[in-house]
């Protein structure tokens, strides 16, 4: 029998791999999202959800969440957690405007 010539592949006729995608944290054939289009989406999430996490902290008591009358511990934690998740984000999306209109 003859011996067949096995030759190289070239970089471009390579097929992607699954682990090649999973290192670049995506699906196999997705092309990669840039980072810049996603900072904004999570900021504006974790605005919102600080805005939540506060008004259902501050009325816990009126929705019958609260185990105790009066304001708890966990109502201030919560309350406390809530404004730290507000001003920071807040903080970033003013920041990234600032950046983006070249203040």
């Amino acid at each position: 029998m003859g011996s067949a010539a096995v030759r190289p592949r070239a970089a471009d006729d390579r097929p992607e791999s699954n682990t090649d995608a999973a290192c670049a944290g995506r699906v196999a054939g997705e092309a990669a999202r840039p980072r810049a289009t996603i900072r904004p989406v999570v900021d504006w999430v974790v605005l919102v959800l600080g805005t939540a996490l506060g008004v259902v902290s501050l009325t816990a008591d009126l929705l019958g969440l609260g185990g105790f009358p009066g304001f708890g511990w966990k109502q201030a934690l919560g309350t406390a957690v809530a404004l730290v998740l507000i001003v920071g984000s807040a903080l970033r999306i003013v920041r990234a405007e600032r950046r983006r209109s070249g203040r």
